[in-house]
């Protein structure tokens, strides 16, 4: 008895770190909470991790339960790119015009940075252009039964697997709208809207990257 439930601790905290440093490397979404989050909207770069870590958890019960593998399809993730290049012209775009804006602190919490619903939206957009991250719930969830902890045939692991998978993705993204809410003290109003400058350059790399990808997949289909 002592022996299933280490077992079942480690597998469900091994899920857990597996989904928390999956969202480490920094991505469309890190960037988007670290933006909003400067600007000192915490709220707004929490909403942006919570609508990334609901459309990855959509992916991950697809991949998981085998609901949708048309979206392996090389036109399907296409298109997924396409449109995920489109959002990011649109967001490097408005980013750096809005670097460049001198309006006053009362009309700055009047921007779309402040919109809750929007950036929830935004984060659940933008993650459900990339339904590549079911790759990585296929791979994690092999993996955890590879090591044996569990009856990889009872479908609560699965489930268990899927929900702490969720949670590390979840903690790491308030996290990181936390910690770097914290750290914006540290930098000046100009020195903020430089860093919102880069970060709108970097979506548009990102978005130019999508575009290619896309566009040398579609070639590739015809």
């Amino acid at each position: 008895m002592q022996t299933v439930i280490l077992n079942s601790i480690v597998y469900i905290l091994g899920a857990y770190f597996m989904g928390f440093f999956s969202a480490v490397p920094i991505g469309i979404s890190q960037l988007e909470i670290a933006k909003r989050s400067l600007k000192g909207f915490l709220l707004s770069a929490m909403m942006i991790g919570i609508g990334t870590t609901l459309s990855d958890g959509i992916y991950g019960a697809l991949a998981i339960f085998g609901i949708a593998p048309f979206l392996k399809e090389p036109n399907i993730i296409a298109v997924f790119r396409a449109i995920n290049s489109v959002i990011l012209i649109v967001l490097g775009i408005w980013a750096i015009v809005s670097s460049r804006n001198k309006s006053s602190k009362e009309d700055l919490h009047q921007t779309v940075l402040n919109k809750n619903s929007v950036s929830f939206i935004t984060g659940f957009s933008l993650a459900l252009t990339n339904p590549m991250i079911m790759v990585w719930w296929l791979i994690g969830l092999n993996f955890m039964t590879s090591l044996g902890l569990i009856d990889s045939n009872n479908k609560i692991y699965t489930i268990i697997f899927l929900a702490s998978g969720i949670a590390g993705i979840l903690s790491y993204s308030l996290l990181l709208s936390f910690s770097v809410y914290k750290s914006k003290k540290f930098f000046s109003d100009e020195g903020i809207s430089k860093i919102t400058r880069v970060l709108g350059y970097a979506l548009l790399c990102l978005a130019l990257y999508f575009a290619y990808f896309s566009a040398s997949a579609y070639l590739n289909i015809k």
